[in-house]
């Protein structure tokens, strides 16, 4: 029953009862923007289930993605695994809700569920804003460009200045 209610991440609400949910188990190609990511496509693995309650659609699932980072400090290359759970309300509507009513419940205007975005949304928030290679992490040299997490550089403090506006601010004393 499953494969007609469900493809490429959309949920056919028409076909969903209270008695008979519907379970997934899918791997999709997905495009990340703006983030430091090494790949931008990704493969997120969703597992779970769609279910009618009352005049409420209720996705409950759990995702799972490999990512490749760049180190923040270094540019290192990082592999990270980010796991979360996702759990959705949904509510059919012809009208949009006023402020306050219904927080917490994504409103739809289709007989369709849209997991795609529902997966993008929550797994935006479980990306990290900053991602290291090592809490100790030294970085790049500002004079050379050598990792110092590596090997020191030779560059001598004079060359390690990289904006000459800064200059000014080797003559306060403290």
């Amino acid at each position: 029953m499953g494969y007609n209610i469900i493809s490429f991440m959309i949920v056919d609400i028409t076909k969903l009862t209270e008695k008979f949910p519907v379970e997934f188990n899918m791997t999709h190609t997905i495009g990340l923007k703006g983030s430091n990511l090494q790949s931008p496509n990704i493969d997120l693995t969703l597992i779970g289930i769609v279910c009618k309650n009352g005049e409420f659609f209720v996705c409950k699932a759990q995702a799972n993605t490999d990512l490749c980072f760049l180190c923040d400090f270094c540019l290192t290359p990082i592999q990270r695994n980010i796991n979360f759970s996702i759990e959705e309300r949904f509510k059919k509507t012809t009208d949009r809700p006023t402020q306050g009513e219904d927080e917490g419940i994504t409103h739809l205007d289709s007989n369709q569920i849209d997991l795609h975005q529902t997966c993008m949304t929550n797994l935006y928030k479980h990306i990290p804003m900053q991602v290291l290679c090592s809490p100790t992490c030294k970085g790049l040299c500002f004079g050379c460009g050598s990792n110092l997490n590596n090997h020191p550089c030779n560059c001598t403090k004079e060359q390690e200045t990289t904006d000459p506006r800064f200059d000014v601010l080797k003559k306060l004393k403290f």
